[in-house]
């Protein structure tokens, strides 16, 4: 089966298509032999894009302006986001007295779709782990 990343349609060659089995079951020998085929006959179907279909996590890292830590977290991840598909969002908790309330001191706080990730410092390989999981339980 092919899952291009376009998506749409795919071929499926007719030994693997279920479609075509019962056929293929009628078709034996009075010996019990399979009759072989010239040229395997595909047919098209369509099916679901998961590539497409997987939602892309939003990591947001809370932060204030001028915070050296918060800067060190932004570029540690900006190189990964490519690489690890993930789309960074950076919101700045200045003047905005419920964020922070919530997180006061303790930014840069990292969140991965709304999962608390980390604060103060990010650890690549704990982040990549922790991408991991999430998106084996999307």
């Amino acid at each position: 089966i092919d899952m291009s990343p376009s998506g749409g349609w795919s071929l499926v060659e007719e030994r693997s298509c279920w479609r075509c089995n019962r056929r293929r079951n009628k078709g034996r020998r009075k010996n019990g032999e399979k009759k072989t085929f010239k040229t395997p006959t595909f047919h098209a179907i369509n099916l679901p894009n998961t590539l497409t279909h997987m939602k892309q996590p939003l990591v947001t890292i809370y932060s204030r302006t001028g915070c050296h830590l918060c800067e060190n977290a932004e570029n540690l991840l900006k190189p990964l986001e490519s690489t690890l598909d993930f789309t960074i969002e950076v919101k700045l908790i200045d003047g905005n007295k419920e964020l922070e309330d919530l997180y006061g001191q303790l930014i840069p706080v990292v969140q991965v779709n709304g999962k608390y990730f980390s604060h103060f410092r990010v650890d690549i390989e704990e982040f990549k782990s922790f991408l991991e999981k999430h998106r084996q339980h999307q």
